[in-house]
């Protein structure tokens, strides 16, 4: 999904948000503004951070730069 800027400019682009699925870890806490990086070193912003008995549910934004 994607959500277009405040600005609303003709040429402007909805920035992609991701839904990302992570296995719990003892110790490991995820909050809303933390960085992730994948394995191709792309870097998402997380929006929302939820822990449940499966684990880790994150909606996160492409980070540019």
């Amino acid at each position: 999904k994607g959500r277009v800027t405040e600005v609303g400019l003709p040429m402007d682009l909805p920035s992609p948000y991701y839904t990302i699925l992570l296995p719990s870890y003892a110790g490991v806490l995820l909050r809303t503004g933390q960085v992730v990086k994948d394995e191709l070193a792309q870097r998402y912003v997380v929006s929302t951070a939820e822990l449940s008995m499966f684990g880790w549910r994150l909606e996160c934004q492409i980070a540019v730069t």
